[in-house]
Order: structure tokens, then C-alpha cells, then sequence
């Protein structure tokens, strides 16, 4: 069974690509949405020639984060995808549906997916929550020192 093997390597590639990278992406994502608060919060004090650099820095922490975040659940996605693939196995080989099904569920039973720091599952809609909230707080809090 290559596929079942192979099944198994990909684990295990997950599996260390989140011990190994998994508090670099958080350290990343930390600073890039410290970054992007801090950005936001002197927006109302800029003047108007500040406004360009500002844009570049929104757009660099934006795109470093973004990077980050679609990349790791894009690989997220694809071990889900491949983890479905290998549990409809037994039944499109319904000669050896019991030795498939032992095999599987003895070695391919684990879940793993990439994480930041071990404590949150990256997944795409951690875009649109972490930049909006971002980006709000750090207007509301600039508004508010400005008075």
C-alpha cells in the first residue's frame, strides 16, 4: 500500500513542520499585528505627508501576515483533504476492506495540522478577525488620544 506510506510521511512532515515552525509563525504574527496596531494607532496624528509611508507599512506587516496565514492553512486544507481521500479507501477496495481498514485506522488515525505555538489551529478566517480587529481598535484608541 504506497498510499497508505506515503499517507504516513505526510504525517509525519506535518507533524515536525509544526514542532519546528510553529512558535516562528506565531513570533511573525505577533509582530506583524503588533505592527499593524500601532500603525493604526498614530494614523489621526500623521500629517499629510506621512500618509505614504504608513500605506507601505500597512501593506508590508499586512502582506507578511497574510503570507503566513494562507500558506499554513492552505496546507492545513490539503492534509484534510488527503486524510478524506485515505479514510474512503476501504470502501473503494471492498475486496480487502478489512486489512485497508485495520491499516488505516492503526497508522493514519492521527490528527495533525499546523498550529501557532501549539495553541491555535491556523485556519483563513484568522485574516478577516485579527486585521479587523487591528485595524479597529487601533483607529478607536488613536481617536481617542486625540482629544
Amino acid at each position: 500500500m504506497p498510499i497508505i506510506r506515503s499517507y504516513v510521511e505526510l504525517i509525519s512532515i506535518m507533524k515536525s513542520l509544526d514542532d519546528y515552525l510553529s512558535f516562528s509563525a506565531f513570533v511573525i504574527l505577533l509582530s506583524s499585528m503588533s505592527g499593524l496596531f500601532h500603525l493604526n494607532f498614530h494614523l489621526w496624528t500623521l500629517s499629510e505627508d506621512d500618509y505614504l509611508h504608513t500605506l507601505v507599512g500597512e501593506i508590508y506587516l499586512s502582506v507578511s501576515f497574510a503570507v503566513v496565514i494562507l500558506s499554513a492553512s492552505a496546507a492545513n486544507n490539503a492534509f484534510l483533504a488527503a486524510k478524506e481521500a485515505i479514510c474512503s479507501l476501504p470502501w473503494k477496495i471492498p475486496y480487502y476492506y478489512k486489512e485497508v481498514k485495520i491499516v488505516i485506522w492503526s497508522e493514519c488515525a492521527r490528527d495533525v495540522s499546523l498550529t501557532l505555538w501549539k495553541t491555535y489551529k491556523i485556519e483563513r478566517s484568522l485574516i478577516f478577525s485579527a486585521i479587523g480587529t487591528l485595524v479597529t481598535y487601533g483607529i478607536l484608541l488613536g481617536s481617542l488620544d486625540r482629544y
